[in-house]
């Protein structure tokens, strides 16, 4: 690898970080705006900065996208309209716990995709990793008071969740396949253009219903969420999971609700609980042992599993 390519962690830090407060924007126009109004204004605005420079920068790749338009379709209608709308409304259905907690799900689904498909074969460690990280959030999401797990009811907005995470494991997958042919920038681009085609035309359909009001936050709310999380974010994350394959990028999806926890308490003046110190530091443990590379001298199993990062 080369010493000027930026650390895939350090980029998949920062972008749980901007998911983490892509949860806290949300929720503070999701009184103003629908749903899927809310995304389109997102990815217009993210489309409008990822096109442009992916032109400038790219053009030469650009031209090749058609030999492989079902695969950035893929990308665009899970990712860009299906994943973030999806959220968007599960939580007009259900508590910000369970989505939270269904969410943290992803990385397993990923990973149990990934075998499936052959990609990569998690080590133990790296199971561990995954099984330490959704303790830490379980932990952090109930204060650490179990009984408040048992609780819990299935609604709608646990399925749509469900749902939803389905839909990022599949953007993940196809991300990662396109990437060996097209450069991130232009496929992030191209998606991007592609679910956002998509997108509008039901937005559209949805605020003639419920109607739209935009104001100054709405309009600083859209820009955040279209440049930090989703052009940063989308590049960063493609990088790495490129970088680091599917199921090793996916356990920093952990460090999510954990930064929302800590920017929801810095937002509020609340002061940072016991349970989310202990909560943050297991979901670090998890991170650490799912996405550090084997000990040398450790021999990879016959069975042919490689852990080499692509």
């Amino acid at each position: 690898m080369s010493r000027n390519r930026p650390s895939p962690y350090l980029l998949l830090v920062l972008t749980t970080f901007f998911w983490g407060a892509n949860a806290v924007v949300g929720k503070m126009l999701g009184s103003q705006v629908t749903p899927l109004t809310l995304n389109a204004l997102r990815w217009v605005v993210a489309t409008g900065v990822l096109f442009p420079l992916a032109w400038s920068r790219e053009g030469q790749h650009l031209k090749k996208w058609r030999s492989h338009w079902p695969t950035l379709l893929a990308m665009g209608a899970t990712g860009v309209l299906g994943f973030n709308s999806l959220v968007y409304l599960a939580v007009r259905y259900t508590t910000a716990t369970n989505a939270t907690l269904i969410n943290t799900a992803a990385p397993l689904i990923i990973s149990f995709f990934s075998f499936l498909l052959g990609l990569e074969r998690p080590a133990r460690r790296q199971v561990a990793g995954m099984l330490l990280g959704t303790c830490g959030v379980v932990w952090i999401l109930f204060r650490g008071d179990l009984h408040k797990l048992l609780a819990l009811q299935p609604n709608l907005g646990d399925a749509l969740m469900v749902a939803a995470i389905l839909l990022w494991s599949f953007y993940s997958l196809a991300a990662r396949k396109v990437m060996h042919y097209l450069p991130n920038l232009t496929a992030t681009a191209v998606s991007s253009l592609l679910g956002t085609c998509m997108l509008v035309p039901v937005s559209l359909w949805e605020a003639a219903h419920a109607g739209i009001k935009l104001n100054a936050q709405v309009i600083l709310g859209a820009a955040y969420l279209g440049i930090f999380c989703s052009v940063l974010a989308f590049l960063w994350w493609n990088y790495g999971m490129a970088s680091l394959g599917p199921g090793r990028a996916a356990a920093f999806l952990y460090l999510t609700p954990f930064f929302t926890a800590i920017l929801s308490r810095l937002l509020l003046h609340e002061a940072l609980e016991k349970s989310q110190v202990v909560g943050g530091l297991l979901i670090i443990a998890g991170v650490y042992l799912t996405t550090s590379p084997p000990l040398r001298g450790v021999k990879v199993a016959k069975s042919g599993c490689r852990c080499t990062a692509t």
